[in-house]
């Protein structure tokens, strides 16, 4: 506890020294911290629920089926991603 107190105490003498230096990292960051949890994961927990229930309905599992197939078209976004790696590597935006 008095590790975490004292990390706690020296993060704002030290987060200066951890800036991002390029936009492009942050842009990254954001598009994989929204793809999964919140487009895509809610409609597979429901899925799983009603797959384990005891009267499974087929309507709402075919229903959230087709709404991942739909939104997984996002994926297009790692794509976008794959570019701003590249554009990092080589010399950013």
């Amino acid at each position: 506890m008095i590790a975490v107190v004292a990390h706690v105490g020296n993060l704002p003498a030290t987060l200066p020294a951890f800036a991002l230096t390029k936009s492009s990292i942050m842009i990254a960051l954001t598009i994989v911290t929204v793809l999964g949890p919140s487009i895509l994961l809610p409609s597979e927990a429901r899925i799983y629920l009603e797959m384990v229930s005891t009267e499974p309905d087929l309507n709402v599992i075919r229903y959230y089926g087709m709404y991942n197939a739909k939104r997984s078209t996002i994926q297009i976004f790692q794509l976008a991603i794959i570019v701003v790696m590249v554009s990092i590597r080589w010399g950013g935006f």
